[in-house]
């Protein structure tokens, strides 16, 4: 999950600019894009974490506030 947060965080903006954006990052992407999106959800595991979410879709055992480069609790949020 985190190579997923991490290919979605990708700027294109900042790719598109520096010219370094090709055809091959473009396959990549929409590759991992697509296994994304025909991957069925984990129903139960799915539900379980709606569960726990608070009203504003932060879970409250995440330290949002850490701005820290070590040890960044966020990273927890995309895992999930």
């Amino acid at each position: 999950m985190l190579l997923a947060a991490l290919v979605m965080a990708m700027p294109r903006v900042a790719w598109s600019e520096a010219g370094a954006e090709t055809e091959e990052i473009n396959i990549v992407k929409s590759r991992f894009v697509s296994d994304l999106l025909n991957s069925a959800p984990d129903t139960p595991a799915v539900r379980s974490l709606l569960e726990t979410l608070s009203e504003d879709g932060s879970w409250p055992d995440i330290d949002y506030k850490d701005v820290s480069n070590t040890g960044w609790d966020h990273r927890r949020h995309w895992a999930r």
